[in-house]
């Protein structure tokens, strides 16, 4: 049951107990005033208390409450002034008028109309509490009240008080929820046998209250939830849970979507959470029943199949020596483990009635790894659900009529003079000069990709296969490339290689800041698009426009040490490339496009390496294909969640 749209309770629910001082009513600021003004006024008057002192001896009686405080100011009082100190205190609890908690009000009204019974139980005495709820306006809530006046009851965190309210109410504890603001107070619920609510309120953090393993849901506050979920305007973000990180992962779903957010989440039920988001998600333009992606930041990535219409599940798996069950055990920045994170995944699952497979891949960061894994269901959900994405062929139509080019400019490189002689959203050109060559490249998106290229270098250094590398290349991005590269000192291929992919980063570079700007673009692809995909294909490739270069090399079942002497070292690819220089070409390739690059080989063991880098070079230009793909939802904006490239 979800009662105003703010706390929710199971079913079977007959009555609530409730704790009093930092659950119904905000006592803390009050107790830190008085608190004050009685220990400068009777004890020391250049005592300093604060509130996180009072806070912590919250939930003790009031005698022991003033015998923490006393003890952790390293003060000394008499038993006749600690008499007097007591006696005023609980003087001024007993005649103020406290205000209630957010949420109190409405929570108050709407269990009354489901005809709940309802205690208080608070570390008090019964007069003290019926006098403060009486002076508070919400006496005539509650059937009854038990104190720490009543004769036989231990205080808590023994469960004496809770199972007392029970009987007067006669409802079996195991049908009452308790809801508490310290840990003592959930101990003592918890102890009862009753479900057991723990609020932040008051006595505890909420960080403490959701570790201690007493509640079995922990609130922020009572404040009322809400998700709304509107195609467009990505940079319109209102996104609050009790994680930071949690939030942040929600934020790179919603940015996939291409969708604005406005989300308040006020407790750990992270299950509940993940299924309220694909209620909304389902409310969207159904477009696909199936998705696989890569997804990745920096040096973390995993692989996503989402596959609707199925029972839900949620499978994890991991690759070669990754223990999985470490890896969900990590922290991972704000959450002591990642088990939120995939209790917030099986909710989103189980709403959508989907099944997915999570292919945990590479592991530096836990937290790297944990963005690529919801990187890659934002982008997978993108490609079900949603408005559909402005057609390659329109975009390449209009712009071709309308495009304008870039007045050319100059940029150093170390030695070497970097000239961009023209560039607009469908084409570049751009010409870098060195002590060891010159090398120029245009790029220009096409309907017919190919690669022309005229390659000069001394006949000691045979690259004549490159070309070949290249038009694949061509071929899955979509690009027409031309090349000219003309060694005027040179003694390496990898030169070759290293430069002209540099050079050819810099054209898809510029082209992609043009269409950011005219169009919007994914900003992130994959070659990773089908059931089929991710079930057969032996090298997978991802690309991410970040404003920043990096590329990882995955080996799914070799070690590294074997993968480089298998696949990386010592090969010929399409004859006469060398298999170590497409490392170089793809490194290269990143830092001119400013771009991460994850190739994961998922099958070496019965592959060549030949074969496998021409898979690698194919799938990271059908990557990038992707990546540069019109978006208008992202009109005028960066690329990454955070809009951060330069």
């Amino acid at each position: 049951m979800l009662f105003a749209n703010r706390l929710s309770l199971p079913d079977s629910t007959r009555a609530i107990l409730w704790d009093m001082d930092g659950v119904l009513i905000d006592s803390i600021g009050l107790d830190y005033e008085v608190c004050t003004m009685l220990v400068q006024q009777h004890v020391d008057d250049r005592a300093i208390v604060t509130r996180d002192l009072v806070q912590t001896g919250f939930a003790l009686s009031p005698p022991d409450f003033w015998r923490f405080l006393l003890r952790e100011l390293d003060l000394q009082c008499e038993a006749e002034d600690f008499n007097r100190l007591l006696s005023q205190y609980e003087h001024e609890r007993r005649t103020a008028s406290y205000p209630l908690n957010p949420g109190i009000g409405e929570l108050l009204r709407e269990t009354a109309q489901f005809r709940l019974h309802m205690a208080v139980v608070s570390n008090n005495h019964t007069d003290d509490i019926d006098r403060v709820l009486r002076n508070t306006g919400i006496r005539d809530w509650f059937d009854v009240i038990v104190g720490n006046d009543n004769d036989g009851l231990r205080k808590k965190p023994h469960p004496d008080a809770y199972l007392r309210a029970a009987q007067l109410l006669e409802v079996p504890i195991e049908k009452c929820a308790v809801i508490e603001d310290s840990l003592l107070g959930t101990e003592a619920g918890r102890r009862a046998g009753a479900y057991t609510v723990a609020v932040s309120t008051g006595g505890d953090a909420f960080d403490n209250l959701s570790a201690s393993g007493n509640a079995d849901i922990c609130y922020t506050q009572f404040g009322a939830i809400a998700l709304e979920l509107i195609i467009g305007s990505v940079l319109a973000k209102e996104i609050a849970t009790p994680n930071e990180f949690v939030s942040h992962m929600i934020e790179h779903i919603a940015w996939r979507i291409g969708a604005s957010i406005r989300l308040r989440w006020y407790n750990d039920d992270w299950c509940a959470l993940g299924k309220e988001l694909a209620s909304k998600i389902s409310e969207l333009e159904r477009r696909g029943k199936s998705a696989a992606v890569i997804g990745m930041i920096d040096d973390g990535s995993a692989e996503i199949l989402l596959c609707l219409d199925a029972d839900p599940l949620v499978e994890f798996t991991a690759i070669g020596e990754i223990d999985l069950d470490h890896f969900l055990s990590l922290r991972s920045e704000q959450l002591s483990s990642g088990h939120p994170l995939r209790e917030l995944i099986e909710g989103l699952v189980a709403g959508l009635g989907a099944e997915m497979t999570i292919r945990v891949c590479s592991i530096e960061d836990p937290h790297h790894t944990w963005e690529g894994i919801f990187r890659a269901i934002g982008i997978a959900l993108s490609r079900v659900y949603g408005p559909a994405q402005l057609e390659e062929q329109s975009v390449h139509a209009d712009l071709t009529a309308n495009a304008t080019e870039e007045t050319a400019k100059t940029v150093r490189q170390g030695a070497g003079v970097l000239k961009v002689l023209s560039s607009s959203p469908i084409s570049c050109r751009v010409v870098r000069e060195t002590a060891e060559s010159v090398v120029s490249v245009s790029v220009s998106v096409a309907d017919d990709p190919e690669c022309i290229a005229s390659i000069h270098v001394s006949p000691t250094i045979d690259v004549s296969s490159f070309p070949r590398l290249l038009s694949s290349f061509a071929e899955a991005s979509g690009l027409h490339i031309e090349l000219d590269f003309v060694a005027t000192r040179l003694s390496s291929s990898h030169v070759v290689l290293e430069d002209t992919a540099l050079v050819l980063g810099t054209c898809l570079f510029n082209i992609i800041q043009h269409r950011m700007e005219q169009f919007g673009i994914n900003g992130a692809g994959s070659s990773l698009q089908t059931v089929e995909d991710f079930k057969t294909a032996s090298v997978a490739a991802a690309v991410s426009i970040e404003g920043r270069k990096f590329l990882k090399l995955v080996p799914f079942d070799l070690s590294y040490a074997d993968f480089k002497r298998n696949v990386i070292l010592g090969h010929n690819v399409c004859g006469t490339v060398r298999s170590e220089d497409i490392d170089d070409f793809l490194d290269a390739l990143a830092g001119g496009m400013r771009a991460s690059i994850m190739v994961h080989f998922r099958e070496c063991n019965n592959k060549d390496s030949d074969e496998l880098w021409q898979a690698a070079v194919f799938g990271v230009g059908q990557a990038v294909r992707e990546a540069m793909a019109a978006n208008g939802l992202r009109k005028g904006l960066p690329a990454g969640v955070k809009a951060t490239l330069i």
